[in-house]
């Protein structure tokens, strides 16, 4: 019987080596954001998001920013559960232009379209998802949400 035990990564470590090839470093899963996705070369072939779920006892909602390196798509949705009320609001851009994704997973990253803008503003120990859009299942939209990301938390990340 073969038994896959993957490694924990402790410290920071690039994801890509310098010609854009895996670093065997980052191969593992850590309890903090230590991975930088540096990624770079390899056209249409990069895929980055950001993706936020925020739900309670009545409602979800969920947003994200996803650059395809050939378009950059972002889509918001929410549920109500009791009604079974959904809405969504997708939009693409492109040749993923006027979206840099960062490369720590804490960065702050920004979408602005004709018919929505996507905000993901990270503040030390915070971020706030912020969605503004002017028609959202027939109603404008105006969602602030302001999450609080404790030092000591941990978190799975791949």
């Amino acid at each position: 019987m073969v038994i896959n035990n993957e490694r924990e990564i402790t410290h920071p470590v690039l994801l890509c080596d310098d010609q854009g090839q895996l670093n065997k470093e980052s191969i593992g899963w850590a309890k903090k954001p230590f991975v930088t996705s540096n990624l770079s070369g390899q056209f249409m072939r990069k895929k980055k998001w950001n993706y936020w779920c925020v739900f309670g006892q009545d409602a979800m909602f969920s947003a994200t920013i996803s650059n395809l390196d050939y378009a950059v798509v972002c889509f918001v949705y929410y549920l109500e559960y009791r009604t079974k009320t959904f809405y969504e609001k997708t939009f693409m851009i492109p040749f993923g232009l006027k979206c840099a994704m960062p490369s720590d997973v804490e960065g702050s990253v920004e979408v602005i379209h004709k018919d929505m803008g996507i905000f993901f503003i990270w503040n030390k120990n915070h971020v706030s998802l912020k969605v503004d859009c002017t028609d959202f299942g027939g109603e404008s939209l105006r969602a602030e949400i302001n999450i609080h990301y404790p030092e000591k938390l941990d978190t799975l990340n791949e």
